[in-house]
């Protein structure tokens, strides 16, 4: 089923799971109907664009299936120095040279792994990278936007 299909959930089917995250039903609903509506976040390659954020990490979800895709683990380390990201013009990419997170401001975040890239936010935010992966950023109009790279360590 395409999320242009999505149904209505079962009235009776939980909101929420065990986990206390939004249940899979309820969320292709509410994707659906926020893209019907003029969401601001498009259709990507494999449908991936949900986040979900638990102490054990970032998790990705399709939003078609619901499938679980991968994670990102998150742990409490030391970091070292925050690094500014050089940025030339639009778009601009970046390759972690370690693990670590970006933090960018004012500017549309995807990242890339392997040659395939992934709208992380429309408007900047906090990506947690691994070694190796790109950040591309776009932006537009003349102000530049802001982005350091915080390495784990």
């Amino acid at each position: 089923m395409t999320s242009s299909q999505q149904g209505f959930p079962q009235i009776n089917g939980p909101f929420l799971d065990d986990e206390g995250r939004l249940s899979h039903p309820w969320h292709r609903f509410l994707i659906s109907l926020w893209q019907k509506v003029g969401g601001a976040v498009p259709t990507l390659v494999n449908g991936v664009y949900f986040l979900y954020q638990a102490a054990s990490g970032l998790s990705f979800y399709s939003v078609s299936s619901g499938e679980k895709l991968g994670q990102v683990a998150l742990t409490a380390v030391g970091g070292g120095k925050a690094q500014v990201i050089p940025l030339g013009t639009s778009p601009t990419t970046y390759e972690a040279p370690t693990s670590g997170f970006a933090v960018v401001t004012s500017a549309q975040i995807e990242i890339g792994r392997q040659g395939d890239f992934f709208v992380v936010s429309p408007m900047g935010g906090a990506v947690p990278m691994v070694q190796g992966d790109t950040l591309r950023l776009t932006w537009y109009g003349p102000a530049l936007p802001t982005a350091h790279f915080l390495p784990n360590s």
